[in-house]
């Protein structure tokens, strides 16, 4: 998956409004629109349209759009 696509995709699942702000260095987790079941439906995400398994662990590790974009890669 390109790295535009998956920042939208990102966006999607976050229900980001507003995308000027939000890109590859965003750190996810301070947003307002972050929650548990965003988090979930990334892992979901990663696991049926990319064919990753991403552990629980590994993704708490994860810190931006782009920590997540390396971890699927």
């Amino acid at each position: 998956m390109e790295k535009e696509a998956f920042i939208e995709k990102m966006a999607d699942i976050l229900e980001i409004e507003d995308y000027d702000d939000f890109g590859i260095d965003t750190r996810f987790r301070d947003l307002d629109e972050w929650s548990s079941l965003s988090g979930l439906e990334m892992i979901t995400f990663f696991k049926n349209e990319l064919g990753k398994e991403v552990s629980e662990s590994d993704f708490r590790r994860q810190q931006t759009i782009g920590d997540l974009y390396e971890l699927v890669r």
